[in-house]
């Protein structure tokens, strides 16, 4: 489950600089250690006062979320509940305790911890959005936009609220809206890295090199895997290959067990014709035991690389492996059809082809290919046919509908 645990520790976090703790001298050094970055003995420091002061809530509340950040989650959550029980309303403690409870997959009791704390005061903006968050991490958007915009409605500048409802706006495909929220996020902090990212990300879709200035500055503001990631997807659809691969060596420290990256590091070497580099890295992907369809996918680039070292067997074999494992990996059934044909194997071609306009009709290529090979093997009227239904298909413009054009107006050897 994916859970915004960064959320659950700096809502703890936060409330540092409000501390009021009973040993004032103590507590201002505390904070400070918190704000030069050093955690481990900001932590020892408010646990010392703690020990002095067992009901100094502020201070139990900042050991809470210290553990929290170095995602002790259990420890968190005792900490939490000390303080609750010197203080059932406190605010701090009831979001932080809801969202460890979540952290530890114990949902249902997290949900009922943050309905607690709305019933308890229902302009709590973290609990609202805690359930925003979650909500939307799990796609249930008709929940947590809502929750975003009644959050709005008490802060109507709150940066996570902003962002939140943007990235669910993005992800509806609405993409000048989610653009104008970040926009606006950034224009009151140029160093909000998610705004930045996600900005980046709604760019991408539409104009990918006008991307790369947010996923660059994002990917240097964040500790995180995820903007290097995307960066190193939009260099290489600008073809900047040696570029994507450093992004996505940024991206490996971050995430070393993430077989995506290492299945992109492959692509970028087969893109450079370092083909042992690429069956290296997949080989590595491989290892992480990805899902059935990346392991599919995996094979394919293994083909792909095959191909290009002229091994049109071991391409083959690749291709059939990555059949076995999903049935329905197009580019497999598209590239095997292509060594099938160009082998004048005609039957099993025609029978992948078949295939793949079943699982995506609106496979141009294989269109185009079924119809070269039914006139092929003497059934012209059938060939046509597919050919004038690919030409219906696709833009004037299109090499391929250009060409499909040329044969059934006899200009092109069919």
């Amino acid at each position: 489950m994916r859970v915004n645990i960064r959320r659950a520790a700096s809502l703890a976090t936060a409330s540092l600089l409000l501390l009021m703790a009973n040993d004032a001298t103590a507590a201002t050094d505390c904070e400070k250690l918190v704000q030069a970055g050093q955690k481990d003995k900001a932590l020892d420091c408010f646990r010392t006062v703690v020990k002095k002061s067992p009901d100094d809530i502020n201070s139990r509340n900042a050991v809470a979320a210290l553990l929290a950040e170095q995602k002790k989650y259990q420890s968190a959550l005792a900490e939490f509940d000390e303080v609750l029980k010197r203080k059932a309303a406190d605010p701090v403690a009831l979001n932080g305790k809801a969202m460890m409870l979540i952290a530890l997959n114990r949902i249902d009791e997290g949900f009922t911890v943050l309905a607690k704390a709305l019933e308890i005061d229902p302009k709590n903006v973290q609990a609202l959005h805690n359930l925003a968050l979650f909500n939307a991490r799990h796609d249930h958007f008709d929940i947590a936009v809502p929750l975003w915009q009644r959050v709005l409605a008490i802060e109507p500048d709150d940066p996570d609220a902003l962002v939140g409802l943007g990235e669910i706006l993005m992800k509806q495909g609405k993409l000048d809206d989610a653009l104008s929220l970040f926009n606006k996020v950034i224009a009151k902090d140029d160093r909000n890295a998610q705004a930045i990212y996600l900005a980046g990300k709604t760019i991408a879709q539409h104009r990918p090199v006008d991307a790369i200035p947010y996923l660059e500055r994002a990917a240097l503001l964040a500790n995180e895997a995820a903007p290097w990631y995307d960066l190193g997807l939009v260099r290489m659809i600008a073809q900047e290959y040696r570029l994507a691969g450093q992004a996505f060596t940024q991206a490996l420290r971050f995430a070393p067990d993430d077989y995506r990256v290492y299945l992109e590091l492959g692509k970028v070497h087969f893109e450079m014709k370092r083909y042992d580099d690429a069956i290296t890295h997949f080989d590595e992907a491989m290892k992480l035991k990805p899902p059935p369809a990346a392991k599919a996918t995996l094979r394919f680039h293994y083909g792909l690389v095959r191909e290009a070292q002229g091994n049109d067997t071991k391409a083959a074999d690749e291709y059939q492996q990555a059949l076995k494992i999903d049935p329905n990996n197009v580019p497999s059934m598209l590239n095997l059809a292509t060594l099938h044909l160009e082998a004048k194997r005609m039957e099993p071609a025609k029978e992948l082809l078949d295939r793949v306009l079943q699982v995506a009709p609106q496979s141009a290529i294989a269109r185009f290919n079924l119809g070269k090979l039914l006139i092929a093997q003497g059934k012209a009227e059938a060939g046509k046919k597919e050919l004038k239904a690919l030409v219906a298909q696709l833009p004037e413009n299109d090499p391929l509908r250009q060409e499909a054009e040329e044969i059934l107006a006899g200009r092109r050897p069919e």
